[in-house]
């Protein structure tokens, strides 16, 4: 299945640490690094227990913007919110061309609501000229790519 993210595992146990990458890892690429290791050692369990939202963008040469965007208390079930973000994503892409993405919660998995969100910040990041280098799931867990599911979220 194509979930539109390059070396994507299945799933990722929690519990890396920094030690775990490479020293050079935040110089290089981030689709030359595991960016589900990357999720896992940007997002807490206090970010995941509360409905975490994880933006880390970064240049056309994959090299991460230092400064990651986290924003908490998201609700999920108001798919609406996307649209909200466009100011964001327009102020993201003065500076950036490429974005990862995670969604933080307690239920295990991808939901049908990261299905939701995915499809709809893909489109918002489309008309901001934005690539969205991956989108994740963060649970308590684990970290899960976000399949692109089209068919699910209509």
């Amino acid at each position: 299945m194509d979930n539109g993210v390059k070396n994507a595992p299945t799933s990722h146990d929690p519990g890396m640490s920094f030690e775990d990458l490479p020293r050079d890892w935040a110089s290089k690429p981030l689709w030359d690094n595991n960016l589900a290791d990357v999720v896992d050692l940007l997002f807490s369990l206090d970010d995941r227990l509360n409905n975490g939202l994880l933006f880390l963008t970064s240049h056309s040469d994959g090299i991460p913007i230092r400064a990651p965007f986290m924003g908490e208390d998201m609700n999920w079930r108001n798919h609406d919110f996307v649209d909200r973000l466009d100011v964001m994503a327009d102020e993201i892409s003065n500076h950036a061309s490429h974005i990862l993405v995670a969604f933080g919660h307690s239920e295990p998995g991808v939901t049908s609501n990261d299905l939701a969100w995915r499809k709809r910040l893909e489109a918002l990041f489309g008309r901001h000229g934005l690539t969205a280098i991956g989108f994740f799931a963060a649970d308590p867990h684990g970290v899960h790519p976000v399949p692109n599911a089209p068919a699910l979220v209509e």
